[in-house]
C-alpha cells in the first residue's frame, strides 16, 4: 500500500497497470512476487519488457521482479559482480551471447569481440550494438555517435527489437540513410508498427503506407491513438455529409 499511499501506482492508467502484470506473469512471476515489488508496476510495460528481453540476451540467467525493476542499476554493474551474485552464469561470454542472438550470422561474427569481465554489462552491450549497426547499416562512426547521442534509449535496446525495426523498416522501403536520420525507428515498439500498417493500413481513404513514408513518426504511434484519430475522423467527416 505504500507505492498506492504515494501516489507512485495510484496515478498509473489502468490499462497500463494491467499490462505491466501480465507481462511480469507472462515471464513466470507470481503474484506474490510482483506485489512483494510495486516498483516494477510503476514503470511502463513496454519499459520492463524491453529491459527484460535485452538482459536475457545478454546472458542474465536469474531476473528476480527487484533486479528486473532496477534494469539500469544493474546493467551498469561489471559482468564480475554480476557473476559473483549469480545473476550471470560464471562461463558465460556476455559479449558471444549478445551476438548469438544477431539474425546476420556473417556480420555476428564481424562484430565479436570478448570484453574482459571487469567491464560493466551495459559497455559490453553498447560497444556490439554499436558495431552491429555500423555493419548493418553501412554507417560511418560520425552517425553512430550521432544516433546515440540524440536517440539514448537505443544504448539498452534489445537486438531483437532492433532487428525488428529495421526490417519493418525496409518493408517501407527507408534506406539505410533513411532510417539513420529517423533514428527514433529503431526505438520503436514493433508490435505497435505491426498493427498500424496491417489493421489501420487505410486510415480515412489515406493509405497508411504511403503516409507514414512522409512522416515516419506515425509508425511509432500506439495503435489506440490511431483508433481515436479514425474516431474523430469518421464523426466529422460524417457530420459534414450531413451538412
Amino acid at each position: 500500500m505504500y507505492y498506492v499511499e504515494k501516489r507512485r501506482l495510484k496515478n498509473k492508467e489502468t490499462q497500463s497497470l494491467i499490462k505491466s502484470i501480465q507481462y511480469c506473469q507472462s515471464i513466470g512471476f507470481k503474484n506474490d512476487d510482483i506485489l512483494w515489488c510495486p516498483m516494477l508496476l510503476t514503470q511502463h510495460p513496454l519499459t520492463v519488457e524491453h529491459h527484460y528481453l535485452a538482459m536475457k540476451e545478454g546472458g542474465f540467467s536469474n531476473i528476480e521482479p527487484i533486479i528486473l525493476a532496477r534494469a539500469i542499476h544493474f546493467m551498469k554493474k561489471e559482468v564480475l559482480n554480476l557473476k559473483k551474485c549469480a545473476i550471470i552464469m560464471d562461463k558465460t561470454d556476455v559479449a558471444r551471447s549478445l551476438v548469438e542472438h544477431i539474425e546476420n550470422k556473417e556480420i555476428a561474427e564481424k562484430v565479436y569481440e570478448r570484453h574482459d569481465d571487469y567491464t560493466p554489462w551495459n559497455i559490453v552491450h553498447m560497444n556490439i550494438l554499436k558495431s552491429f549497426l555500423k555493419w548493418r547499416l553501412n554507417a560511418g562512426e560520425d552517425d553512430i555517435v550521432k544516433l546515440f547521442t540524440v536517440h539514448r534509449m537505443i544504448i539498452n535496446k534489445s537486438f531483437r527489437i532492433i532487428q525488428e525495426n529495421i526490417a519493418i523498416a525496409e518493408e517501407l522501403g527507408f534506406n539505410s540513410d533513411k532510417i539513420l536520420k529517423n533514428g527514433f525507428l529503431l526505438n520503436n515498439y514493433p508490435t505497435y508498427a505491426r498493427t498500424i500498417l496491417e489493421d489501420f493500413s487505410n486510415l480515412a481513404g489515406a493509405d497508411m503506407k504511403r503516409a507514414i513514408k512522409h512522416h515516419p513518426k506515425l509508425l511509432t504511434r500506439p495503435p489506440r491513438n490511431i483508433i481515436k484519430i479514425y474516431g474523430i475522423l469518421k464523426k466529422l467527416l460524417g457530420q459534414g455529409c450531413k451538412q
